[in-house]
């Protein structure tokens, strides 16, 4: 009986293990699945181990007690690495282009001119295509563009003149130097000289005014240079971009383990599928809503309709806010022209935003990213809290990179428990079935010896009566032998 036991554990062993190569093969690259590692034959952290948590601990201790200097550190760190990160973007958003064009540039050539043409040509297409749309919609709304810009800049000095007057019929405090200067632009269009000339005295004299235009020019022409490396960092980048997913790949290999490794290359994959999913869900959306804003102002009769349809759809590039900043935008042009029509502006701004916010962003941009509605606002709304604009343009696809990754984990881990329980009921089953052969082999057993011992009990006593007979038989004999002489005489 012991016997069959153990033979049954070594089944129900077996079973498991047979069961867990089918899983992982179901599972394929999903780094959330447990993989077979051998285990720890001790109980003690090893002496690496224990050095790592000592630097990260040291490491803590050190920022915690620095916190201000670490802090001034990261800011200028950040500040060095702002252009690269650009380009780095810049590099990313182009490669989505770059990459719908080496799909057409001859794609199963694989040797020859062809193939090494492909990436510089798809790389200048894709400056090209985007370059070109850009003049072509700066193109059609161009004469536009200018009065509206103009209009804009009327609008300001109004509004400004009348913040102004507001202020002194308050009684409050002169207003600021810019205030006045621009009151003084909004009084007279000729008084340029006049109101340069106020300005100069206001802030100090000619040497002040010197001082913040030096300040200004470098700030422009800071701006530009950063501009200009990282347009070419995402240019290098773009074009040996194979060269640099193998060093980055090679150094997690050299760092990471192998199987944190494994996780990281998972999570950074579903990543970049989020994030282009997002880029192109969220560019088509500002697409139809610029459009939609385009023709509800032409047919309403609004003017630059055109203009502030443009500003729109490129402020809807940013979730939420973004259409909200351009409408504001376009009802300052608007209101320039006519106050009365920036009212009805801001009106149909609003129904446009429910109807796209109800039928256009679900099924665009949700779709695209598998996002719900709630999670967006919630999601862009603390990305702006806590990061400002960098967290409101990331904060949605990185809620759907997380979101993936949790349903992910959840899967495996339900296919886990799922394969233990199947494999539980089997190993039961199998031991029960164990134990019921076991018990009916007993059973034969016993009815074996029972039918044996039956039959051996009549023989042994046939053979005693026949050994009584024989017995019986000689006795006899051995009487008539002692009777014969009697009778004889």
């Amino acid at each position: 009986m012991k016997d069959k036991v153990l033979r049954s554990a070594k089944k129900v062993q077996g079973v498991r293990l047979k069961r867990k190569e089918p899983a992982e093969r179901a599972h394929g690259d999903n780094p959330f699945v447990a993989r077979c590692r051998p285990e720890r034959t001790s109980h003690y952290p090893t002496t690496g181990l224990v050095a790592r948590w000592c630097v990260v601990a040291a490491i803590a201790l050190l920022v915690v007690i620095r916190f201000d200097s670490v802090l001034d550190a990261l800011g200028v760190i950040a500040e060095i690495l702002a252009p690269l990160l650009a380009g780095a973007a810049f590099a990313y958003v182009l490669n989505l282009v770059m990459e719908r064009w080496e799909s057409i540039w001859f794609p199963n050539v694989r040797r020859g001119p062809l193939a090494a043409l492909r990436r510089p040509v798809c790389l200048m297409l894709s400056v090209a295509s985007v370059a070109a749309v850009i003049a072509v919609v700066v193109m059609l709304v161009r004469e536009e563009l200018v009065d509206a810009i103009a209009a804009l800049w009327r609008g300001i000095l109004s509004a400004s003149e009348v913040a102004s007057e507001t202020v002194q019929a308050s009684g409050a405090p002169a207003d600021s130097t810019l205030l006045g200067s621009l009151r003084e632009l909004a009084r007279s269009s000729s008084s340029w000289q006049r109101a340069l000339e106020s300005y100069i005295e206001e802030s100090g004299g000619v040497g002040a005014l010197a001082t913040s235009l030096f300040g200004w020019g470098g700030k422009l022409v800071g701006g530009l240079v950063s501009f200009l490396i990282s347009v070419v960092f995402g240019l290098y980048l773009l074009a040996g971009k194979e060269a640099a997913q193998a060093g980055f790949d090679r150094a997690a290999r050299l760092v990471l383990p192998s199987h944190l490794c494994q996780i990281v290359s998972h999570v950074a994959s579903v990543a970049n599928e989020c994030f282009s999913r997002f880029i192109f869900g969220q560019c088509a959306e500002a697409c139809v809503l610029g459009s939609l804003c385009a023709i509800g102002m032409a047919i309403l009769g609004m003017p630059y309709a055109a203009t502030v349809g443009l500003v729109v759809g490129v402020g809807a590039l940013i979730p939420y806010v973004g259409a909200w900043m351009a409408g504001a935008i376009g009802a300052l042009i608007v209101f320039s022209v006519e106050p009365m029509q920036a009212v009805w502006f801001l009106v149909f701004l609003v129904a446009l935003q429910e109807v796209d916010g109800h039928f256009v962003y679900p099924n665009v941009v949700g779709v695209a990213t598998g996002v719900s509605s709630i999670w967006v606002l919630v999601a862009v709304f603390a990305g702006g809290s806590l990061f400002g604009l960098t967290g409101v343009l990331l904060s949605v696809p990185v809620v759907a990179t997380c979101q993936c990754l949790l349903g992910e984990w959840a899967d495996a881990r339900e296919a886990e428990l799922a394969e233990a329980d199947a494999a539980e009921s089997e190993a039961e089953a199998v031991v029960a079935g164990d134990g019921a052969q076991a018990g009916g082999s007993a059973e034969d057993g016993g009815s074996a010896q029972d039918a044996v011992a039956g039959d051996g009990g009549p023989t042994d006593g046939a053979s005693a009566d026949e050994r009584g007979a024989v017995s019986g038989v000689a006795a006899s004999d051995a009487a008539a032998d002692n009777a014969d002489p009697a009778t004889m005489s």
